[in-house]
């Protein structure tokens, strides 16, 4: 039997990132290494932690799971995610609250890419900008870099400051220019006084 117990203070060092925990079950055949009670990985200005965990030699992932906490560009808590030490991409699974400066995001599924700074929700998904502004989506694709995003499939813009509201099948918004394209059956909802305006669209 190839599998030691590993206990107090437990430092695991692969390239950028550190794992750190106070003990973990490695196998040394499969290269598989579970920890219960607690980790946490630092990756540059990034530290993930979460109560229980897998690491997997091969690939760099690490499982995150149980109350999982990312604390970097921005402020994540997620029921799971896997991570890859090299690449710092993660995938999100479960109920997830995200923050930054400029959005918060709720959602259930989704995956990041350090690299590109892109962003991919792939369950419904509700994010409401600094200016209070709601999206709703089935999915959302976001280059954060360029401010640019695509939401499609039962989408909706909530604008409560601006009296309006926009449902579509697809919208197409540019964060920093703060503008929108609704397209696919667009209906546009006016709020005034003691009454709404309804603008459809093919």
């Amino acid at each position: 039997d190839k599998t030691p117990v590993l206990l107090n203070n437990v430092k695991l060092v692969d390239k950028n990132a550190t794992l750190y925990t106070q003990n973990l079950d490695y196998n040394l055949n499969s290269g598989i290494g579970n920890y219960h009670g607690g980790g946490k990985v630092i990756n540059g200005k990034t530290t993930i932690t979460s109560l229980d965990g897998t690491y997997y030699k091969d690939t760099k992932d690490i499982y995150f799971k149980n109350g999982v906490e990312v604390v970097g560009q921005n402020r994540v808590s997620t029921d799971s995610l896997l991570y890859n030490m090299l690449t710092q991409n993660y995938n999100l699974n479960g109920k997830t609250y995200i923050k930054n400066k400029e959005t918060e995001i709720f959602t259930n599924q989704g995956s990041y890419d350090y690299k590109s700074d892109n962003t991919v929700f792939t369950s419904r998904t509700k994010v409401r900008d600094s200016s209070g502004r709601v999206y709703v989506a089935n999915n959302m694709a976001m280059d954060n870099k360029s401010g640019n995003a695509q939401l499609e499939g039962n989408t909706i813009i909530r604008d409560s400051a601006g009296g309006f509201m926009v449902f579509a099948n697809q919208v197409f918004l540019n964060k920093k220019t703060n503008s929108f394209l609704a397209t696919r059956r667009p209906v546009l909802v006016i709020k005034q006084k003691d009454d709404s305006i309804y603008v459809a669209a093919d």
